[in-house]
């Protein structure tokens, strides 16, 4: 009985009502509910690029289990906050696209030529178990600049944002078109497996939930070789922190077409944050 009361030592609801206490990887005897965990590993990843835990400070390894469609948590080799940071963001992507795209395809087969209340009532799963909203992409851009960005935002960086949307597919890696739209989880960044937020294209959502193939040459499109080629450089990446660090300098500027004499501190935050990276 006793234990039935034990609380979450950050929301201090009963970790029966919210499904148990996790198990936690390191040596802390203080209980936390699976969503406080969570926020507080993502809020971690943000800051540093460690998971750390909250109480004792050790450096987390966290991985997705695609069968069971759950974050699994382990300590890292070396256990401590100086161990180098791998490239989380990658590999946790990775690890969930193809249970997103099991979900885009059963959210597909579910509202399959449906019109009515039931097929309006169906909501698109993230594989974090939030929802995926559709916006168009322009709007989705001045939410990222007014949630992400620590200061003022020229009219001409925005007019930049707009035609080079910061924003990356976690599908097909790609920039998303900037007259189209994404689908974004409304979890944004309180889960540590997609701590710098989840976009999926509407290319993507059309090829995976509607069976309809972008033509050859599309922004978004990944003919059969590219999709192999794509999973076989995934698998030889090592993910090490001087190829992430590289990857995001390289990526500012080049991927998203703005020069580098027009690169600011805000252009810069945002590269920081991860959107520029592939």
């Amino acid at each position: 009985s006793g234990s039935s009361k034990e609380e979450c030592i950050i929301c201090f609801e009963t970790l029966e009502s919210r499904g148990g206490a996790v198990a936690l990887p390191c040596d802390c005897k203080v209980p936390y509910c699976h969503q406080c965990w969570d926020r507080s590993l993502a809020a971690s990843m943000s800051s540093c690029g460690l998971a750390l835990c909250p109480s004792c400070r050790v450096s987390m390894q966290v991985d997705f289990d695609p069968n069971s469609r759950q974050l699994t948590f382990s300590r890292s080799q070396g256990g401590s906050s100086n161990s180098k940071a791998e490239n989380w963001r990658k590999r946790l992507y990775k690890q969930a696209r193809p249970a997103q795209i099991q979900l885009l395809k059963e959210f597909g087969q579910r509202t399959a030529g449906g019109q009515g209340s039931n097929a309006e009532q169906e909501h698109l799963l993230c594989v974090c178990g939030s929802r995926l909203n559709c916006t168009p992409v322009r709007q989705r851009v001045e939410n990222f600049v007014q949630e992400e960005t620590p200061m003022a935002v020229s009219e001409f960086e925005m007019n930049q944002f707009y035609e080079r949307p910061p924003i990356m597919c976690d599908i097909c890696n790609k920039q998303v078109s900037p007259n189209s739209e994404v689908w974004t989880c409304e979890n944004g960044r309180r889960t540590v497996l997609h701590s710098v937020a989840y976009d999926v294209c509407q290319f993507c959502f059309e090829r995976y939930a509607r069976g309809k193939l972008p033509h050859p040459g599309q922004p978004g499109h990944l003919s059969a070789d590219e999709e192999e080629e794509d999973e076989e450089e995934d698998d030889d990446e090592d993910f090490s922190d001087e190829d992430f660090n590289s990857d995001v300098d390289s990526s500012i500027g080049s991927d998203t077409g703005i020069s580098e004499e027009a690169m600011t501190p805000v252009n810069r935050t945002l590269g920081g944050l991860g959107y520029y990276c592939p």
